[in-house]
């Protein structure tokens, strides 16, 4: 399976089969993400896959996330020390470890953490200035969705995705274009990311000549859970240069933040082929 496919199969899922996952899966997951170690800003990102006897329910208690979690007993969790860019950093390396599972025929969900401290941290065993931000079951899907998993997608609006000139811009944020070469599949897959509550919140802004992106974030109004959404920023770097890189478009991520009228939007990064 290409990264491109891994990416489009790829769902939110909250039920699972209450099967134990073979060993030999699982130590490849493993292994991919004991490598999977080089991050955008130079945060270090330390990753375990926890496999429990039952879900573990006292620690999704923690998250808030425990009353749409089923049958689910294998966790994927990261710990990132808490500095700048620390977030974006995490979102980047766990989305590959999360598309990883997927690849490896694993269902996969991404879980916020509401507070700093919760009882993955424990387990973990991190540091006082060590935080863990998110972390996702991994197992293999139900052949049905339970009601609260369903109504948990339709409240976060799970199947519906902003068009494609919601999210790229072309010289200036005046001027909604889509790019007519590969870069086009690149977006789609960016598109398809995981996003808190799939609120969508890149914004990638293209120079007039030539194939470079700024990545913006475009937070929310009003949204509550902001670590969220830098946590969406590194998941959108990790789909857009997955991809980009499986079309070869070899490029790589770099601060060169450009003269632009950005409103409100944050500047995150830039590609450059």
């Amino acid at each position: 399976m290409t990264i491109i496919e891994t990416i489009h199969k790829r769902q939110s899922w909250r039920t699972f089969l209450p099967k134990q996952l073979e060993p030999e899966k699982t130590g490849l997951l493993r292994d991919f993400m004991s490598l999977n170690t080089r991050s955008v800003f130079g945060s270090v990102v330390r990753c375990e896959l926890m496999d429990f006897k039952v879900t573990p329910v006292n620690l999704l208690k923690t998250l808030g996330a425990y009353s749409v979690i089923k049958d689910a007993k294998v966790f994927m969790a990261g710990c990132v020390k808490n500095s700048e860019k620390c977030l974006e950093d995490f979102g980047y390396i766990m989305e590959k470890n999360v598309l990883k599972a997927v690849e490896l025929g694993f269902a996969t969900c991404w879980l916020g953490a509401s507070s700093n401290r919760n009882g993955f941290s424990e387990m973990m065993k991190c540091a006082p200035d060590e935080i863990v931000p998110a972390v996702s079951p991994v197992g293999y899907a139900a052949e049905k969705r339970r009601l609260a998993d369903s109504l948990m997608r339709k409240v976060a609006n799970s199947d519906t995705r902003k068009h494609l000139f919601e999210i790229s811009f072309r010289g200036d944020f005046y001027d909604s274009r889509v790019p007519e070469n590969k870069y086009k599949t690149v977006l789609e897959c960016v598109k398809l990311a995981p996003s808190a509550t799939n609120q969508q919140p890149w914004r990638f802004l293209r120079e007039t000549d030539g194939d470079i992106f700024h990545l913006f974030l475009e937070r929310t109004k009003d949204y509550t859970y902001k670590a969220g959404q830098n946590i969406d920023m590194g998941i959108a770097m990790a789909h857009f240069e997955l991809a980009a890189n499986e079309l070869g478009l070899k490029g790589s991520w770099t601060q060169d933040k450009p003269d632009v009228d950005a409103g409100d939007r944050e500047y995150v990064a830039t590609w450059k082929p």
